[in-house]
């Protein structure tokens, strides 16, 4: 048998949330009427499911730490950025349970972000600095997978997390589709994805890295927009902004990057020294007029993927 609820997370377990006081919410004895709301409090518990920090520059910074701060002028730009970055100002999510016969219990995560895309630039023939704030607004959707473990009177102890799956995001008229991510360490370390909300990883085993490691990534993808190019960024290491690096990735038959022009983005980074816990890496296409039209509107792409880097043994 299959169950479908659609809760809203803000009127639905918040709300039942806030009624309980701290006493409740120790005592084993408080529960949930349904499955699902017990199912809703446990993902709304566990925070770093939904850690979009990695994302969030907070203002413009230089480009990428392997660029020199700006980019490439090309006929048809209006505007030069020299720095540019998203500032996340909210977030929202609403959530859905579906609950599969009587074991496995899947919940669609859709995160609401909004902010400013800021851009630091010159004019044509003009050394003075200008900025522009567009605002954008973002979905982001990630499924993840429970199992029951149990079948006592307390609902919120018979449920664990088993798998979640990348984020997949974007601006809602985004124009960009992606076909594969790749991560490939020089240890041999690997991570595949082209079918993300078909890709659970283990909440128990998430992909890992060793510590230093050089990681090689790359990005397949197709742009339907007007604008010929697109920004490619790499976020990465994020379990907060004081922990991240930003690094474009490239398509110009440079460095790792075997094919100049054929869509598919690539560049390395070494990973973190700091061992155990989640990381989110975020994939992060940008439309060309979005950067570099004063007027362009915002468009973007994001996958969102969970690693750890590994404890020595």
């Amino acid at each position: 048998m299959k169950r479908a609820l659609k809760l809203a997370l803000i009127t639905g377990i918040l709300f039942a949330l806030s009624a309980c006081s701290d006493d409740d919410l120790l005592n084993t004895n408080f529960d949930f009427d349904t499955a699902e709301e017990a199912i809703l409090a446990l993902i709304a518990g566990t925070d770093s499911l939904e850690q979009y920090d990695g994302l969030n520059d907070g203002e413009a910074v230089n480009i990428s730490s392997s660029t020199n701060g700006s980019l490439n002028k090309t006929a048809g730009d209006t505007i030069q950025p020299v720095r540019i970055g998203r500032r996340i100002d909210s977030k929202s999510f609403e959530r859905s349970v579906e609950i599969i016969g009587d074991t496995i219990a899947i919940v669609t995560s859709v995160g609401t972000i909004s902010g400013d895309f800021i851009i630091v630039y010159t004019l044509t023939d003009s050394s003075s600095l200008d900025t522009i704030a567009k605002p954008f607004e973002m979905e982001m959707t990630r499924k993840i997978k429970l199992r029951r473990i149990g079948d006592g009177e307390v609902r919120r102890l018979n449920w664990r997390i088993i798998g979640i799956t990348p984020v997949v995001g974007g601006t809602v008229n985004t124009t960009f589709e992606f076909q594969s991510f790749m991560m490939i360490s020089l240890s041999g370390d690997s991570l595949v994805i082209t079918d993300p909300f078909n890709t659970f990883y283990s909440w128990t085993d998430l992909p890992d890295f060793e510590p230093g490691d050089t990681v090689n990534v790359f990005l397949s993808l197709s742009n339907s927009s007007a604008y010929e190019d697109e920004l490619v960024l790499l976020h990465h290491g994020a379990r907060s902004r004081l922990d991240k690096g930003r690094r474009q990735l490239l398509d110009d038959g440079t460095g790792i990057d075997a094919v100049p022009d054929d869509n598919t983005y690539s560049n390395s980074f070494r990973s973190r020294e700091t061992r155990g816990r989640m990381r989110h890496g975020f994939v992060d296409a940008i439309d060309w007029g979005t950067v570099f039209d004063i007027d362009g509107p915002v468009n973007m792409k994001v996958w969102g993927i969970p690693y750890q880097i590994r404890h020595r043994r």
